[in-house]
């Protein structure tokens, strides 16, 4: 896991503590790089988690009804999934330095070049990452590391990650 220190923050003339957002995701994940980057670029305070089986399909899906990443969960117990969901309401807990344009017009073209990004771009991404040897064994070793428990044998990592990775080949 991942910790960066709660950022101090001024608001007008008083000086608080913000309490971090807990961030579940993966770096293989496509989305989670995404939410994170902006997350960063922003400096919102934040512990990332990094997400295993149990918190991919009990803890994530119980408190959203998918399994999914990324997530956010709030220091008021909200939770947040989707990549654009997380920026959105980010945008309006953290205004300065802001992401979306004001003009309307660059507000749509960015809009547009966001859509574009996201949904035409998976399949080429998703194919010069998983389709070469060395992709998939760094997948292997990060699949290992975060979907089974520190605690579980590797033989189970091994097999399982084998199983999921002949799948992106």
């Amino acid at each position: 896991d991942i910790s960066i220190e709660p950022m101090t923050t001024t608001a007008s003339t008083t000086t608080a503590k913000v309490a971090p957002l807990i961030f579940y995701g993966w770096k293989l994940s496509y989305y989670s790089a995404k939410a994170f980057a902006y997350l960063s670029y922003k400096n919102i305070p934040l512990s990332y988690k990094v997400i295993n089986a149990w918190d991919l399909n009990i803890t994530i899906k119980k408190k959203t009804g998918h399994s999914v990443m990324p997530v956010v969960l709030t220091p008021e117990g909200e939770w947040i999934q989707d990549s654009r969901a997380i920026i959105d309401a980010m945008e309006k807990r953290y205004e300065d330095s802001s992401v979306i344009p004001v003009s309307p017009k660059r507000k749509f073209v960015a809009c547009l070049i966001e859509s574009w990004c996201d949904e035409m771009w998976v399949g080429p991404a998703m194919h010069y990452r998983w389709n070469f040897p060395e992709s998939v064994a760094f997948f292997k070793d990060e699949a290992g590391k975060n979907l089974l428990p520190s605690w579980a044998p590797s033989f189970m990592r091994n097999k399982i990650t084998d199983e999921i990775a002949n799948l992106l080949v």
